[in-house]
């Protein structure tokens, strides 16, 4: 079923507000001095440099996504450091321009503003760029094995993101195993809970050794543990 998903057509992808992913880049021509942008970046409280070092940073997310409800081909994008906080782009010094680099065009708008507001006097008007991941295949070498494939980081977030669709979904759904109730429903009784966390943990075995086998991280199925209120098992 996976399989079928991710080999198919492409399917609509957003980012975790909604937005149709469409990679976006914005170039503000610098008219002031480089170290004072560079001393500005570093105080604006939703920017982290990348490396202590290096002229690059990551713009962060503030506040609770208002993530837009997905259909049943679309699939969420999410872009995070790894803690949990939400990446809404990268900023960098390239060639006497500052880029900006977005997966949205409505985020490209929210740090074309960001930046204006801060940098004002020291950068230029933007000169934006847009393309669909559509184009971005397109314009793929012919000589390519896979030309239909997606970007390896993409494919892996498409993957991540589908699955965790999937097994939300799944929560809702009737389960033979569970005698027709949902995961959601069976874990709320005294004799469905054991068998939900025989299920829970058929899933985690099952995943381990897919993972293991194709040299891959497992899918982490805490979240599903947290979502049903049983508690992980040691």
């Amino acid at each position: 079923d996976i399989l079928e998903h991710i080999l198919g057509p492409l399917p609509e992808i957003r980012n975790s507000d909604g937005d149709e992913v469409i990679l976006s880049e914005a170039r503000f021509p610098v008219i002031g001095q480089i170290d004072g942008i560079i001393t500005v970046l570093d105080k604006i409280d939703v920017l982290e440099r990348d490396e202590p070092d290096v002229s690059y940073w990551n713009w962060f997310g503030v506040g609770a996504q208002a993530v837009k409800s997905a259909g049943e081909h679309t699939l969420t994008l999410k872009t995070d450091d790894g803690t949990g906080r939400t990446i809404l782009g990268s900023i960098g010094i390239d060639a006497g321009a500052l880029v900006l680099n977005t997966n949205s065009v409505e985020r490209a708008k929210m740090g074309e503003s960001l930046l204006h507001s801060h940098l004002k006097g020291l950068i230029g008007p933007a000169l934006t760029s847009h393309q669909t991941l559509e184009k971005v295949l397109e314009e793929q070498p012919e000589t390519a094995t896979a030309p239909s494939e997606l970007p390896a980081d993409i494919t892996e977030q498409a993957m991540q993101s589908f699955l965790d669709n999937h097994y939300q979904q799944t929560l809702d759904e009737p389960l033979p195993y569970l005698d027709g109730r949902t995961p959601r429903q069976s874990a709320k009784t005294k004799k469905g809970r054991p068998r939900v966390i025989s299920w829970l943990k058929q899933l985690e075995n099952s995943e381990h050794r897919r993972a293991a086998r194709e040299n891959q991280q497992p899918y982490d199925f805490q979240w599903m543990w947290k979502e049903l209120k049983i508690a992980i098992p040691d």
